[in-house]
């Protein structure tokens, strides 16, 4: 699993103060992920938006990029380390293949 914080879009931060963005490649759930948090009062961080929270739901980190546009711009760099994470993926185990199977 990778992570990269990034920073959000103005529009973001303006309807979210202090929300912060996060992508990266989830190997188990065989996806790439990303996610808004925005800070809550005295409640910790909530969930803007979360997508790639199911199997296999998005495997270029191009198309990443075009859903989390909204959002954020995901520098040039990441999407080159995401594409790095994907092409060393490894294939799922047989524990996390029977515990995706549960759900």
């Amino acid at each position: 699993m990778s992570r990269y914080t990034i920073p959000a879009r103005p529009e973001t931060l303006t309807t979210y103060p202090g929300a912060t963005v996060t992508v990266g490649w989830d190997n188990p759930l065989q996806t790439f992920f990303g996610h808004v948090m925005a800070p809550v009062r005295d409640e910790g961080d909530e969930p803007v938006v979360w997508i790639g929270t199911e199997e296999g739901e998005i495997t270029h980190a191009l198309d990443l990029s075009a859903q989390m546009w909204p959002w954020a711009c995901i520098p040039g760099e990441v999407l080159v380390q995401l594409a790095r994470d994907y092409a060393a993926r490894e294939p799922q185990t047989a524990l996390q293949r029977a515990i995706l199977d549960l759900f």
